[in-house]
């Protein structure tokens, strides 16, 4: 499923439509304050479980 531009063009134009041109910067910058939130939350468990592993190699090690 490919999106071009035509269609691209179509979503923003709705978008614009259904919310209105004051509320898009606003759903932009909840949209990325949610990514940046979920990217932390996702390094934090890939460094806890990391952080694990390292334990459990050093235990198996002695």
């Amino acid at each position: 499923m490919n999106i071009g531009i035509p269609e691209l063009l179509l979503l923003v134009f709705l978008a614009i439509l259904l919310l209105g041109a004051r509320r898009i910067p606003e759903l932009g910058a909840s949209l990325g304050k949610a990514l940046r939130e979920f990217r932390k939350a996702k390094k934090d468990i890939e460094d806890e479980k990391s952080s694990e592993d390292s334990k459990n190699d050093s235990n198996s090690n002695a």
